[in-house]
């Protein structure tokens, strides 16, 4: 799932961790919410 990830464009990983958790954590943990 990681390769995946990667190959994702940096816009569509912010708003698919924006859409999963909120705007705070998905700016201080920005790496640990698309890994998830």
């Amino acid at each position: 799932m990681q390769k995946i990830v990667v190959h994702i464009p940096k816009l569509i990983i912010i708003h698919t961790c924006m859409a999963f958790c909120t705007r705070q954590y998905a700016i201080f943990h920005f790496y640990k919410c698309y890994y998830l």
